[in-house]
């Protein structure tokens, strides 16, 4: 795969753009390569098929619109049900992105 181009945040955190039609983001490191299959989609998280380019596998990047969820008391409480249970995994494989972008 060949990175052609980058999106940064008014942070500064850049996301390398992909080549690849079918790739629509590839996280900093390189490592994972988001493609445009939705997996699943559910009120405030759209789970999208990824790639991992190190180990050869496929994963999923799960993505949460905080700004949706503040909408709302009863999403803010089923967020906080999920996040509270992830945050309590502790796995190489759960990768969490808070670099400012209100994407979990």
């Amino acid at each position: 795969m060949s990175l052609v181009d980058t999106e940064c945040s008014e942070e500064g955190s850049c996301l390398l753009e992909p080549s690849d039609p079918d790739i629509i983001k590839t996280d900093p490191t390189s490592h994972y390569n988001r493609y445009k299959e939705v997996i699943s989609k559910r009120a405030f998280k759209t789970v999208f098929k990824t790639f991992d380019e190190v180990n050869g596998l496929e994963v999923v990047w799960s993505q949460v619109r905080i700004d949706e969820v503040l909408q709302s008391p009863g999403k803010l409480v089923r967020l906080y049900s999920e996040v509270h249970l992830l945050g309590s995994l502790k796995h190489n494989n759960i990768v969490w992105d808070l670099n400012g972008n209100k994407v979990m």
